[in-house]
């Protein structure tokens, strides 16, 4: 009798709704889904591209990135912007920034992100309340600090171009960057089969004018930032910042994914985006190049089935194919729409029980393709968990070096992730900024 119940109650709740095929093509399917073809197997291997057989320290891995090309770049745009804006008398009273008092200033920024105070001034207070010894001890004052702050430079500023003129760059302060990272981390680092589109947010609430607003942030004023991250571990892959309708590229949202999925084309990647990126025709251009995406999408989007107007009761779904896209409409708490091109029109078991509490015995059930999106859509969320919890933001009215400090902090998340990959190690990021941190760099020329 319980069994005949239960069975009557899946086939009422969990069933898809009857009805007629959708117009333009979406065929009504039930769950042996007999079109669907299994993803193609992915083409790479997870890894960690780093030729040295020995186990790396926190300062090798630092340098896999932050070498010494780096340090004598920045060195050399620091003093240049020095020159520029100084007058005569400045000038007479400036030293000229060495390697080593550079590396000594980021060993203090570290500190700052793993210690909080007040303001920058605080870190060299001799109260006793607010005293820290790490600035004295490695040798670099307050003022000769704040004097590099101010003057810290990546680019050549006598190269930009105007806002409106042509080859304009917005991101022309931080642009050897930006080209740096992005180049390192797919040199560096071969990802798993399952990638993550999402966006992460630069905090800033000054005038520029790619500034953005996103309600669901803990941050909700800043730089927009687009980034692909490995959906198992959160490492980053690739990003671009936003610059508005005023950069050189195009950002409709189908022209945005392409590019920044480019690099990772025709190798059977599975790609978890949201429901700012999903429609089926993007999902239609990412099947062309070799892409399996997944991913929540607007009930608004063009071309979705006509059927998902239908009002559901809780547990009932609609299933309708277009080739290898399904495309579902399910009742949970509220209704959820869902674009796979990676699953079957199946329900599976989570391993929940929601009735628990309430004696009973049986799994919650949900939809293959909302089981997998779960799971899959954590990779940028990952990466921005980490960088929120040693941050390096300051209170400033430079855009761009909130900018390079957010990068700063995504590259070091990224080094104690390979290095961790690299050695079988489980070193916590805490630890790894404090070894950076705390090295001697006499030796630095």
């Amino acid at each position: 009798m319980t069994l005949v119940l239960y069975t009557t109650l899946f086939a009422y709740f969990f069933t898809d709704v009857v009805g007629q095929d959708d117009d333009d093509g979406w065929e009504n399917v039930d769950e042996s889904d007999n079109n669907f073809t299994e993803p193609t197997a992915y083409t790479g291997r997870k890894q960690v591209n780093i030729p040295q057989n020995d186990p790396l320290t926190p300062m090798d891995a630092l340098e896999l990135i932050f070498d010494v090309g780096f340090f004598r770049r920045l060195k050399a745009e620091t003093n240049r912007y020095a020159r520029q804006c100084q007058t005569e008398v400045q000038r007479r009273k400036w030293s000229i920034v060495t390697m080593e008092e550079l590396q000594k200033f980021f060993a203090i920024i570290i500190h700052m992100s793993l210690i909080h105070k007040p303001a920058l001034k605080d870190y060299f207070s001799t109260n006793p309340v607010l005293f820290s010894s790490f600035p004295s001890q490695i040798g670099l004052g307050r003022d000769r600090f704040l004097s590099i702050l101010k003057y810290l430079h990546i680019n050549d500023n006598s190269t930009y171009i105007p806002r409106d003129q042509v080859n304009h760059d917005p991101l022309h302060k931080v642009r050897p960057l930006v080209d740096l990272l992005n180049a390192k981390f797919k040199e560096l680092y071969t990802p798993s089969c399952n990638i993550t589109l999402d966006e992460a947010m630069i905090p800033f609430r000054g005038r520029i004018a790619f500034k953005v607003y996103m309600k669901n942030k803990p941050n909700k004023y800043g730089i927009r930032l687009e980034v692909v991250a490995d959906a198992e571990n959160g490492i980053v892959l690739h990003f671009e910042a936003y610059t508005g309708a005023a950069g050189n590229q195009a950002n409709t949202v189908d022209d945005l994914v392409l590019r920044m999925l480019e690099p990772f084309k025709d190798k059977n990647f599975l790609v978890f985006m949201d429901r700012r990126y999903s429609s089926p025709n993007l999902f239609t251009k990412l099947r062309q190049k070799g892409f399996y995406p997944v991913g929540t999408v607007m009930k608004s989007r063009r071309g979705l089935p006509k059927s998902f107007t239908r009002k559901l009761r809780k547990g009932q779904i609609i299933n309708r194919r277009k080739g290898d896209m399904l495309a579902l409409k399910w009742k949970d708490k509220r209704d959820v729409f869902l674009l796979t091109t990676a699953d079957r029109a199946e329900m599976v078991e989570t391993g929940q029980n929601r009735h628990a509490q309430a004696g009973g015995d049986h799994e919650t059930l949900k939809p293959a393709g909302v089981v997998r999106y779960n799971l899959g859509k954590v990779g940028v969320d990952r990466a921005d968990q980490m960088a929120s919890y040693y941050p390096m933001h300051r209170k400033t009215v430079k855009w761009w070096k909130k900018v390079f400090f957010g990068l700063f902090t995504m590259a070091l998340i990224n080094l104690n992730k390979y290095m961790n990959m690299k050695n079988g190690s489980a070193m916590r990021l805490e630890t790894f900024l404090l070894n950076i941190a705390t090295q001697d760099r006499k030796s630095v020329v």
